[in-house]
């Protein structure tokens, strides 16, 4: 019988960690969640594929994603995304990623994905986000884009650099904080940022970095 493909997800955010490995469970004979890596940690166990989910990472954790690649106990990384530029996954490609998978992917979908990968198959599989997979703030009534944007700026992110790091325009970003704003029934970033923080969508808060300023 064949052994299950080894898997390693990495997030920022524990709920999605829980919520991937969850929807994995039933196909547990084809793939197998050996480890989970939350925040900055390594992955210490050799597995096949490094599934790395980009949600609030700005300029999708590149640097990571390098080093992600260059680890010799990973098999394969796939980004793990709600929706992707052709020209920035044609980028990933390059630096060495074998796969771009959308959450719109039902499980099956996702584990055949995975399969492929595992298969030496270099596979993009993007949908356009919605589906049940995505991850959204079911208490604060968010969509994914206006999830990730509350993220980011609770890492102390300014509307550029938010436009920067999801690839988008800057009016794009206020049109989702002025969203955002009213679901939450707030009108300022810090109100925002401290219903994120008390939310456990959200994890803990983030220190600021000077690009972020």
């Amino acid at each position: 019988m064949t052994e299950p493909i080894k898997i390693a997800i990495l997030n920022d955010y524990e709920l999605v960690v829980a919520g991937i490995r969850r929807m994995l469970e039933p196909y547990s004979a084809r793939v197998k969640v050996v480890e989970t890596v939350v925040g900055t940690a390594e992955v210490d166990r050799t597995v096949d594929i490094a599934l790395y989910d980009t949600f609030g990472r700005p300029d999708l954790g590149i640097a990571r994603l390098a080093s992600l690649v260059a680890n010799p106990g990973i098999g394969n990384v796939v980004v793990y995304t709600t929706s992707m530029p052709a020209e920035t996954t044609r980028h990933l490609l390059e630096l060495g990623v074998a796969g771009c998978l959308s959450k719109s992917l039902s499980a099956i979908d996702l584990v055949r994905s995975l399969e492929r990968v595992h298969r030496g198959e270099v596979t993009i599989a993007m949908r356009s986000s919605g589906g049940p997979a995505d991850f959204t703030s079911p208490d604060l009534k968010l969509s994914y884009r206006e999830s990730e944007v509350l993220a980011l700026l609770s890492q102390g992110m300014r509307n550029r650099a938010i436009a920067k790091a999801l690839y988008v325009g800057e009016e794009t970003v206020k049109s989702h904080l002025k969203s955002i704003y009213r679901k939450l029934g707030v009108s300022s970033r810090g109100e925002a940022i401290a219903v994120a923080f008390r939310d456990p969508s959200f994890g803990e808060p983030k220190p600021m970095d000077e690009e972020g300023l």
